[in-house]
């Protein structure tokens, strides 16, 4: 399902995914910083189908 800006889950997480490394390098990277830029469970970072 889509979210209202458009994006899927997936979208999301590889979106903010890509700008954390981008801003703080992959060292600084988290699952717990990904899903709260992506706005989702930090579960779905981990175990979302199709990532």
């Amino acid at each position: 399902m889509a979210s209202p800006a458009g994006l899927t889950t997936k979208q999301r997480i590889v979106q903010a995914t890509m700008n954390i490394i981008a801003e703080e390098g992959l060292p600084n990277t988290t699952v717990r910083k990904i899903a709260s830029r992506a706005g989702v469970n930090v579960a779905a970072v981990t175990c979302h189908p199709g990532c």
